[in-house]
Formats: structure tokens, C-alpha cells, sequence
């Protein structure tokens, strides 16, 4: 009689030590399975709350430019961008597209 054949026989005589693997290799699967979802879960909310976040501040900080550029503007009613102001709406669209990607 082989090694296995022997091992098969001791198992199906002694129920509990069958019972007790079956219950541990369950109990260990269900808990990877719900650890598994619930650390994905976590990292989308995660990511969808900075990515809010990043947005609200990008919008926030394009309104102030806008403000700040209307007033510089508004006495000289000529409304040419200066090459800083062309440089930071540059700054704020390379921001804006890379939070685009980040989305897709």
C-alpha cells in the first residue's frame, strides 16, 4: 500500500481532522476574497476623493487668475495677456489635461 492510499485511509478514519482542513481552507479563502474587495473598494474611494480634490483646486485657482486678470485688464481695456500670464494658462492646462488622463 502506497504512502497516499495510507494518508487517505488515516483522513477518512479521523472525521474531525477532514472537517477541520475543510473549514480552515474556507475560512482562509473567504477571508482573502473580502480583504481583496474591500482594499480595492478603499483605493478607488481613495483615488476619486484626490482626484476631487486636485480638480476643486485647479478650478479654484483658474478663478483667481481670471479675477486677477480682469482687474489688471480692466483700466487699460485692452485685454492682451502678458508672457507670465500666457506661461501660468499654459501651467494650468498641462494640470488640467493631467488630471483628464488620471480620469481616463
Amino acid at each position: 500500500m502506497s504512502w497516499l492510499s495510507q494518508g487517505w485511509h488515516w483522513v477518512v478514519g479521523n472525521p474531525p481532522v477532514l472537517g477541520g482542513a475543510i473549514s480552515g481552507a474556507s475560512t482562509l479563502v473567504a477571508a482573502w476574497l473580502v480583504t481583496a474587495r474591500l482594499n480595492r473598494g478603499m483605493k478607488r474611494a481613495d483615488f476619486m476623493l484626490g482626484f476631487t480634490k486636485r480638480f476643486h483646486d485647479l478650478v479654484q485657482n483658474i478663478h483667481e487668475r481670471n479675477q486677477k486678470f480682469r482687474r489688471a485688464h480692466a483700466a487699460e481695456n485692452q485685454m492682451t495677456p502678458s508672457d507670465e500670464e500666457i506661461a501660468d494658462a499654459h501651467e494650468l492646462y498641462r494640470q488640467f489635461f493631467g488630471l483628464m488622463f488620471d480620469e481616463y
